[in-house]
């Protein structure tokens, strides 16, 4: 388009591609036309649009006409502002925090609580942990939220896969921030045999009820028990 017309916000006279390429990103291609279409077209030389005097006049006596005019001028504007405004409604997921009574876990349990796209919260550890899960569960079921937190404990030596079944099925994600510290006298090769082990039962767990589930650890050596467990999931097929 060549032809110029005159923006009522400023009173300067543009292209149609001027236009669009001042507004890209604010609205719509649409809008955009729909308000090019209420920009009055400029006779003769660019620049300003100059109005007879005649023509003010007459325009100052309809102000009462002119006044729908110049609403409809800003109707697309407005539905286009209204529209980026429009904010999508929060998911409905499920999160399993599995050593949720932990260090780590407890402060990243609070966080899952807080989203507001978490539905339902879980917290896994074991009858070893210093708080036990169903009262970091009661702690966080305080949060003015919409999420539900429930407690799970297993006994220390058990195999979580007899044991997780309701904790993990449906789980959308699953954070694992579990394992033993690194202590004096320890190598990087007792820490992964301990703590390789721990992960394993969790995530075979995870393998069995929550295949789709994204599956997040925080468990030491992390550069060897990920990969570790990343072949735990190809042979299961995942």
């Amino acid at each position: 388009m060549t032809d110029r017309r005159v923006d009522p916000d400023d009173g300067v006279a543009y292209t149609f591609d001027e236009l669009a390429a001042y507004y890209k990103g604010k609205y719509k291609k649409k809008a955009i036309e729909a308000y090019w279409d209420t920009c009055t077209p400029v006779k003769g030389k660019k620049g300003k649009a100059a109005e007879p005097k005649a023509k003010a006049k007459s325009k100052a006596k309809a102000k009462g006409k002119a006044e729908p005019k110049a609403k409809a001028k800003a109707e697309p504007k407005a539905k286009a502002k209204a529209k980026a405004k429009e904010l999508k409604p929060a998911g409905n997921f499920k999160v399993c925090v599995c050593g949720g009574a932990g260090g780590i876990g407890q402060p990243l349990s609070l966080l899952m609580g807080m989203d507001p796209n978490v539905a339902e919260l879980c917290i896994f550890d074991l009858n070893v942990a210093m708080v036990p899960p169903a009262g970091v569960a009661t702690d966080l079921s305080h949060l003015e939220r919409k999420c539900a937190v429930k407690g799970y404990v297993m006994e220390v030596g058990k195999n979580p896969i007899d044991y997780l079944e309701e904790c993990l099925t449906g789980c959308h994600l699953v954070l694992v921030p579990a394992g033993v510290p690194r202590k004096p006298g320890m190598t990087r090769d007792d820490l992964f045999k301990t703590n390789a082990g721990i992960a394993k039962g969790i995530v075979e767990a995870c393998a069995k009820f929550c295949p789709e589930a994204v599956l997040g650890m925080i468990v030491n050596p992390v550069n060897s028990v990920v990969p570790a467990m990343c072949e735990l999931y190809k042979k299961a097929g995942l």
